[in-house]
């Protein structure tokens, strides 16, 4: 801002600084923050310069005093225990002085007095006050004679108006009322007399006009448009000028009904526009500067008027130029461009802000270029003259504009409940006295109201009643002494006997900033208001005591002339109905109709009442205000029109407003009438405190902080932010009564397994100002964290505070641990930021969903005696803690049929004695059952029952071999021994541990491995050795029970051989049968193999193992009896061209296994390729025929590139009724027939010795074999056979085209005259 530029800089930039400054320059006052070590404190501070007494005034934190500022100086202060006892503020002050300002510094060193130590001086205050703009402004003696000599020149409707402007109490205003009033009587009195007495005419018509205009579009041209883009970093930069120019016309008419003239204009117009600015984009927002200069503005305004009043017609016109020089404009935008390239490229744009910063408009320059006219004379008089003048003030808007002959308006300084009406008209007769009377009605023309009462002259002030807020028709006759009447019509609007209404709806309920008022006036009154009215601001309704009464200008509510239909001639509804009684009722259909009637009533239709569920609608005449309250009642809204009354925004700054108090604007308007009422606002209630909590105690940590609007996500609003501090942070101690963990109230809950939500519950936060706007809750790792769950509102769903439970919960996973919770209040606050106490729960929710470690039950003792059973225990739990242990004994590690659980508490040295009875043969398994804090169990029990034993366990099965269950009689492993065994029980007290293992030559013996440890969990076991071929060895076990003390069985194995050689010879071969080998097939569904000559004599072939290959894949190994000598393969489907070789691996009784390979075989799926086959004649040029009847030779040619052609076979069949048959061999269809030659060359077939018949077809039949068994057919073309010759019948020689001519002797013969050619058939 320019205005006091020189304090802005007058506080250095810092966080919670707040300063305002006075309007004339001379003061600054500030808020300011001084921070020591963690303590940060506010302190106010201010200066202040008088130019007529020539002093600056400084003040900081309590301390003040003036100094003379006639030359520059330096002072030293010291400002005690402004942070506690014992430190003080050193200060210094600076004034500088010279012939155009004084500059003044305030620096400040916060000083221990028993350390005698200093922090470094800080700036507080450097403001610079300009002497030359500065003005001395001395205050004027009041002089009690001087006011009362100026009482004494004003009107007494002034008088009581200065009266009323003053808060007098009520019996001294009654008396200045009454004696006020008695005075206004008695000079009203006067007037009235005077008024029969004067015959002038008012000064002004009131003329009704119409009027409109019509603008052709401007035809615009760019003359040129330059512009230039250039990065800097991710900034784009655009400079552009350019230039433009248009023109257009305009059109616009007028006509005036009672001056009776009419008026028609052609504007045309053009200009040119220079532009020129900068663009600057990021990303997909631009922002733009740019200068516009509108050059020479030029247009001829040309004016054509008709007066028709009277014959002849006035007929004149005139045309002008204006030309405007030059307007230079400075603008400023906001955009958003995208750029999209689909097929091609366009630019979107879009305007989120623009404005006009800065203008200039040089002073149009303005000449008639010419005027021209006829003015005849018109000699037909009127009967009723024209009033021209006004010689009383009444409201011009309450007087007729329908015949000037008439007028009539009511007279202003009445009381409402006394009005009076002045009616003037203005007749002549020349030759007799005229007479006047005048009646009154609700519609034009119309005497329900008053008839025929007599004027006594053309001009009456009347007191007469007249029905209040309807339009009012007056009806003037004068009657000549012949009895002749003429009549003139006039009306007023409304007659008004009430006082103005209105509203100030306050722009906030209460507030939090010590600065700021702010409320919005609306009034309405029958009668035209006054231009201004008066305002003040107080402590409540009507008083004046923070801005004193002063004038105010409102302006009137402009209608909507864009609406689409008549309820958009209204705004908003608001719920509640008038307490005043309507003008008009009626039952309609909806809102929209009512709208309608309550238009139809027209100037009466201020607002309207709609009932949805009756649909009753009730039309008023006023608005909101003093005399009608807005009240709730069934589902009445209200609905005030748009364009009827006068508003204003009123608006203070700079106030300095009190904590806990409520602040009203008030004000005072009066119509034309002079009328007045009072109209104020309910009030605004000033809170600078946050919301107050339950007793918080043993506290770890208490701030109050300027947040503003950030203070919470809930704010109920944001503007005119109060920079004092308005969050206060709490984190909360043991015993603290606010905020508590889960949602059963007032219980803080400490340790939970659900982790599927979490709760909270609050109470005791309080307002006593604002109350409670809303609450907000959060969830964290560390208090006043919110990490795991935002703030949010827990009571959105709502829709009354008396619904809310202050108990939130929230679904959403948690981890296992701590979690705090923190609570917001934010308070009713509607402007200046809302207050908002946080309090942060300080005590953790602890989320364990992990049961307990039950890490072993271990150094069991049983006194089978005494019963005393002895044990210690591993437990744990790293989240709620172990909180107790139960004990049991059971059967199985299952149940607890043995002894039920007993529940004792987990002590230091997890250690438990207690007396028992188990039973002799029943395993008694020793239980524990581990308790946390939310009630999470973990059961764990002892490694081994305690069981009373006294027989042995039963022997099982040992096994030669690593693989359990299976026993081997050879193995083919000559380094170690393997042993599984299965099958050892005891019915009494089970298997429980095994003694020992070994090897050994015969059964028991331990000459090969000597007795070696195993483990209980094992069920097989191998032992590194050197083994024998040939040489058979045996396995010895020993198994004990499970018995308190144990028993134990020895058990042999029946022996394994070892065999280190494979088996011998083996022959295989592809193909389906045993002793084939193949080199094609066609076969794509399986894989075929066959073998023989395996044999070991050591151990036997016990199977055979076939693994595929496919054009050099390897497919899964399949196992095969070994019984059988053949295989087939149908785990895969093979392809035209693979090569297919099987791998046989023959397997003797110790596992090892002798592989052979085949020499493969190749897939061929496609039959020969026929490359021709015909009859032998089709070579001789006889395709078709054959002359000879007891042979038939035929040829063909077949190739198959894969597997070649093995073969043919042959056969000769007859073609008859559409079907062929075998004519060779006599049995069967076929005869083979040897390939000759290679692939691809011709083959011949010659059959003799058939008996073919004449006429009949034949056809060769041909069948070709490839090396794959896979063959094709095909057929020779038919042929027929012949063996006779051609009949002549006849002979023709001559022409052939019928149209030429022969030419024939006498001998019949066709003479020729071709001597190399005839033609002949």
């Amino acid at each position: 801002n320019t205005v006091c530029s020189h304090l802005q800089q007058a506080v250095p930039s810092a966080s919670g600084h707040f300063c305002t400054i006075a309007p004339d320059c001379l003061e600054i006052s500030c808020c300011l923050k001084v921070k020591l070590l963690r303590w940060t404190k506010q302190f106010t501070a201010s200066a202040r310069f008088d130019k007529c007494r020539s002093v600056v005034e400084v003040s900081f934190a309590g301390w003040k005093k003036e100094y003379d500022v006639s030359k520059s100086f330096e002072k030293k202060v010291s400002v005690d225990d402004l942070f506690g006892a014992g430190i003080s503020v050193k200060l210094s002050l600076q004034v500088t002085v010279d012939s155009t300002a004084i500059a003044v510094l305030l620096s400040g060193a916060v000083c221990s007095d028993k350390l005698d130590r200093c922090t470094s001086p800080s700036v507080l205050l450097q403001p610079i006050f300009d002497i030359a703009a500065a003005e001395c402004k001395q205050s004027k003696r009041f002089d009690a004679a001087e006011v009362i000599e100026k009482l004494k020149k004003l009107p007494v409707t002034e008088i009581q108006k200065k009266l009323a402007s003053f808060d007098i109490n009520g019996t001294l205003t009654s008396l200045l009322s009454a004696s006020s009033r008695a005075t206004l009587d008695k000079l009203r009195s006067k007037i009235v007399s005077l008024l029969g007495k004067f015959a002038e005419e008012f000064p002004k018509l009131v003329n009704f006009c119409k009027s409109g205009s019509y603008t052709f579009p401007v035809i615009s041209r760019q003359f040129f448009h330059y512009s230039v883009t250039f990065p800097i970093g991710p900034v784009w930069l655009t400079f552009f000028i350019g230039s433009r120019g248009g023109y257009s016309t305009s059109l616009g008419w007028e006509a005036c009904f009672l001056s009776m003239e009419g008026k028609t204009r052609i504007t045309p117009w053009a200009g040119l526009v220079v532009y020129g600015g900068a663009r600057v984009t990021i990303f997909i927002f631009a922002v733009e500067l740019s200068i516009h200069g509108h050059i020479v503005d030029t247009s001829f305004p040309t004016q054509l008027s008709l007066n028709f009043a009277k014959m002849p017609l006035k007929v004149g016109g005139r045309m002008d130029l204006v030309l405007i020089p030059l307007t230079v404009e400075i603008w400023a935008a906001v955009k958003i461009e995208i750029r999209i390239c689909i097929w091609g490229c366009f630019t979107i744009t879009k305007t989120i802000w623009t404005s006009r910063l800065w203008s200039y408009r040089a002073p149009a320059i303005t000449r008639n270029i010419f005027t021209i006219g006829n003015y005849d004379h018109d000699f037909s008089p009127p009967t009723f003259s024209h009033l021209s003048s006004l010689d009383y003030d009444f409201d011009q808007e309450r007087r007729s504009v329908s015949d000037e002959a008439c007028r009539v308006g009511q007279v202003g300084g009445m009381f409402p409940k006394e009005p009076k009406f002045l009616l003037e008209t203005a007749a002549a007769d020349d030759e007799s006295n005229v007479k006047f009377s005048y009646s009154v009605g609700t519609y034009f023309g119309g005497n329900n109201v008053k008839n025929g009462v007599e004027m006594g002259g053309p001009k009456i002030v009347s007191s007469d009643s007249l029905p209040s807020g309807i339009p009012l028709y007056f009806t003037v006759s004068a009657r000549n002494t012949e009895g002749l009447t003429s009549e003139s019509q006039c009306s007023i609007p409304t007659f008004d006997t009430t006082l103005p209404s209105g509203r100030v709806e306050q722009s906030f309920d209460v507030s939090a900033n010590p600065f700021h008022l702010s409320a919005f006036f609306v009034a309405h009154d029958d009668s035209k208001l006054l231009d201004a009215g008066r305002v003040a601001v107080g402590l409540g309704v009507g008083s004046s005591n923070v801005v004193p009464w002063h004038d105010f200008e409102y302006t009137s509510i402009s209608k909507n002339d864009d609406a689409k239909d008549d309820l958009q001639r209204f705004a908003s509804p608001r719920l509640g109905l008038l307490s005043t009684k309507p003008v008009g009722m009626k039952m309609v259909l909806g809102p929209q109709y009512c709208a309608s009637f309550c238009l139809s009533f027209a100037s009466h239709c201020v607002s309207f009442d709609y009932d949805y569920d009756t649909r009753e609608c009730r039309v008023q005449k006023t608005i909101e205000g003093p005399d009608a309250e807005l009240r709730v009642l069934r589902s009445f809204h209200n609905f005030e029109r748009i364009g009827v009354g006068h508003s204003k925004w009123l608006e203070y700054r700079n106030l300095s407003l009190e904590h806990g108090k409520v602040y009203a604007i008030n004000t005072r308007i009066e119509n034309v009438l002079g009328y007045s009422q009072r109209i104020s606002s309910k009030g605004t209630l000033i809170d600078f405190t946050p919301p107050d909590t339950a007793p918080i105690l043993n506290v770890k940590y208490n701030i109050t902080t300027a947040d503003g609007c950030s203070a919470s996500i809930k704010q109920k609003s944001c503007n005119e932010i109060t920079p004092w501090p308005n969050h206060r942070i709490v984190v909360d101690g043991e015993g603290s009564l606010a905020v508590f963990n889960g949602h059963v109230p007032f219980e803080d809950k400490l340790y939970t397994r659900y982790n599927n939500f979490v709760s909270a519950n609050f109470r005791g936060f309080y307002d006593d100002e604002a109350g409670i706007f809303a609450y907000t809750w959060a969830v964290g790792r560390t208090p006043l964290a919110r990490n795991v769950l935002a703030y949010g509102d827990p009571h959105e769903h709502l829709p009354d505070p008396r619904h809310w439970t202050n108990a939130p919960l929230e679904l959403l996973h948690l981890d296992d641990g701590k979690y705090f919770i923190t609570v917001q209040a934010i308070n009713n606050v509607d402007s200046g930021g809302s207050l908002v106490t946080t309090v942060g729960h300080s005590t953790p929710l602890l989320v364990d969903t992990v049961p307990p470690d039950v890490h072993g039950v271990h150094g069991l003792h049983y006194n089978e005696t005494s019963g005393l059973l002895t044990l210690f225990y591993n437990v744990s739990d790293s989240g709620s803690g172990v909180k107790e242990v139960d004990f049991g004994i059971g059967k199985t590690i299952h149940d607890n049929d043995v002894h039920h659980w007993t529940r004792y508490g987990h002590g230091e040295h997890a250690k438990l004695r207690v007396l028992v009875s188990i039973p002799d043969g029943v395993p008694a398994w020793v239980r524990l059952r581990a308790v946390d804090n939310v009630y999470l169990m973990t059961t764990g029990h002892a490694d081994r029952p305690i069981l009373l034993d006294h027989t042995p366990p039963i022997a099982g099965f040992v096994h030669d071999g690593k693989h359990s269950g299976f026993n081997l009689a050879f193995t083919s492993d000559s380094n170690q021994f393997c042993m599984n065994w299965d099958k050892f029980h005891d019915e009494d007290s089970g298997i429980n541990s095994i003694a020992y293992a070994g090897v050994g030559t015969r059964a028991g013996r331990f000459d090969v491995v000597s007795r070696r440890s195993v483990s209980y969990h094992q069920k097989s076991v191998c032992f590194p050795v050197k083994l024998q071929h040939n040489t058979k060895y045996f396995a010895t076990i020993e198994v004990s029970n499970g018995a308190y003390k144990p028993l134990s069985v020895i058990a042999f194995s029946d022996g394994v051989v070892v065999d280190i050689t494979p088996a011998e010879g083996g022959r295989v071969r592809d193909g389906s049968n045993l002793g084939s080998d193949w080199t094609f097939s066609y076969d794509e569904t399986a894989i075929f193999s066959n073998w023989d000559g395996f044999s070991d004599n050591e151990s036997s072939i016990v199977g055979y193992e076939v693994q595929s290959v496919v054009s050099g894949k390897r497919l899964a190994v399949q196992s095969v009896s070994a019984l059988a000598h053949s295989h087939a393969d149908v785990s895969v489907h093979v392809q035209h061209g693979d090569r297919i070789v099987s791998i046989i691996s023959a397997i003797n009784g110790a596992g090892t296994k002798t592989t052979r390979s085949t020499d493969g075989y190749v897939i061929d799926t496609t039959p020969p390729e026929l490359l021709v086959i015909r009859f032998a004649a089709a070579l001789e040029g006889v395709p078709f025929y054959q002359a000879v009847s007891d042979s038939v030779k035929a040829v063909w040619s077949y190739r198959d590139p894969e597997s070649g052609i093995r073969g043919y076979r042959v056969g000769v069949h007859e073609i008859k009724f559409g079907s062929s048959f075998t004519v060779y061999p006599t049995v069967g269809d076929w005869i083979d027939f040897p390939k000759q030659g290679k692939d691809g060359e011709i083959n011949t077939y010659l059959q003799g010795g058939l008996r073919l018949v004449n006429g009949a077809q034949y056809i060769v039949k041909v069948m070709a074999i490839n090396n794959a068994d896979l063959s094709i057919i095909h057929d020779t073309e038919p042929v027929t056979i012949d063996t006779s010759p051609p009949v002549m019948r006849y002979v023709v020689v001559g022409t052939f085209n019928p149209k030429d001519e022969e030419r024939i002797d006498v001998k019949k013969r066709i003479i020729h005259a071709g001597q190399t050619s005839m033609m002949a058939v």
